[in-house]
């Protein structure tokens, strides 16, 4: 193993008068000598068999235009102290998502972007897998064309893929597919979960929840087309629910109250999630204007809460990319990056429930020091995720704890961030 430069890890408690209280490791920076490029949008895995063993990816980022993008993976097994790094050599890569499949095998899905001046849809869906616990790779294979935000989850001994296909219609119209695929076929079996046209909607999806008898449930959400209006800016998260790749039900509409098209200004929001554990669904988005973090829950995927906003923000600053989960004990810990408008720097905060999302501790903040998106080194990577990434990762692992990744900068570049949470009821 490859030991990475990081910062010690320390434990530090913080409680409130009220709700779960969070306990967690400081969190450490994973650097790299050779690693001069930007690191963005980190997700995490942990494996089911030892929950020391955990597997990032990410995005290498570019500076300027033409510098090479890839996709790069961080291994290690004794809890973040000792990293292993592997890059994956995909060109223009985005979108990375990683799953263990078993405690040795990890599945990476990830986009690259083409490079085909001419192509009107470059997006293309790349797998890879590792048999070693995710220190070598395969080497990557495009499986779909025209696809976008995959999303992995492990399911009946077996990890599915959820994400939008860019199709067209029969009639030459363009649509929005969401679609469940098995990552394991070499030419994988594609299920349409939900399909909408584009002129009319702009279908993204945000989670995929084992739920209910031998199911799933589909997150997904539409950001609507049009102008920067108040009404356009609003946009809409659905869920549906899933059996043998099939919906067994009618969509059932969570909020309206999201941030909705990307020209909802100043900046891209990051996408909406939805998670679930223990028969209960959660769903986190930022408000219209960047004005916070609307939360949402349901026990049985019919009924859904009304949004209610976790955040405590300043006057005037912005909430980006929200973060989410749940555990099988009840706790759920939602998160996303403050951002001052004027000096362009933000800060990840955490809260915590451990009541199923009915009521939540104080906000905590793990790294003290900010995060400034917008520098020379950081370049064209600080400005296209001026949250990190358009998402961010939590993972959990079998003991209930959460591993929280996400970008951050060091010495002006962003690096992963990377901490071990536990929630605690005192």
């Amino acid at each position: 193993m490859v030991n990475l430069a990081v910062f010690p890890i320390a434990l530090a408690l913080l409680t409130g008068s009220a709700g779960a209280s969070i306990r967690f490791a400081a969190p450490v920076t994973l650097l790299g000598g050779d690693l001069r490029q930007p690191v963005t949008e980190p997700r995490a895995a942990v494996s089911p068999a030892d929950s020391s063993h955990v597997v990032i990816a990410a995005i290498l980022a570019p500076v300027i235009t033409d510098d090479d993008w890839d996709c790069v993976v961080f291994t290690s097994r004794d809890g973040g102290t000792g990293w292993h790094r592997q890059r994956l050599g995909i060109d223009r890569c985005i979108d990375p998502w990683v799953a263990f499949a078993d405690e040795d095998t990890v599945e990476f899905a990830g986009i690259t972007i083409s490079r085909d001046q001419t192509d009107s849809d470059p997006l293309d869906l790349v797998l890879a897998r590792s048999l070693d616990g995710g220190e070598t790779w395969s080497e990557a294979r495009v499986v779909r064309r025209r696809f976008e935000h995959p999303i992995l989850q492990a399911f009946a001994d077996n990890i599915v893929l959820y994400g939008r296909h860019h199709a067209i219609g029969e009639d030459g119209s363009a649509l929005h597919v969401l679609e469940l695929l098995q990552t394991g076929d070499s030419d994988p079996a594609v299920h349409p979960v939900v399909e909408a046209s584009a002129a009319n909607s702009r279908l993204m999806g945000t989670g995929l929840a084992v739920h209910g008898d031998h199911g799933l449930y589909a997150g997904y959400f539409d950001y609507g087309t049009g102008d920067a209006s108040d009404e356009s800016r609003r946009g809409e998260a659905w869920g549906v629910a899933l059996k043998d790749g099939q919906t067994t039900s009618a969509p059932v509409r969570i909020t309206g109250a999201c941030a909705g098209a990307r020209t909802d200004a100043p900046l891209f929001p990051g996408y909406p999630f939805l998670t679930g554990a223990a028969d209960h669904l959660y769903h986190a988005c930022i408000a219209p204007d960047h004005a916070g973090l609307l939360f949402s829950r349901s026990a049985d995927g019919g009924d859904w809460s009304e949004a209610v906003r976790l955040d405590d923000m300043p006057d005037g600053f912005l909430a980006l990319t929200p973060m989410l989960a749940a555990a099988e004990n009840g706790a759920v810990l939602a998160g996303w990056q403050e951002r001052d408008p004027e000096s362009g720097c933000q800060r990840l905060v955490l809260r915590a429930s451990l009541d199923h999302g009915e009521t939540f501790g104080p906000q905590v903040i793990p790294r003290k020091e900010l995060s400034c998106p917008l520098t020379e080194a950081n370049g064209r990577a600080g400005r296209s995720w001026p949250g990190g990434g358009d998402y961010s990762g939590i993972a959990v692992d079998a003991r209930g704890r959460f591993h929280v990744v996400w970008a951050a900068t060091h010495r002006e570049r962003y690096r992963v961030a990377y901490t071990i949470i536990e929630v605690i009821d005192e």
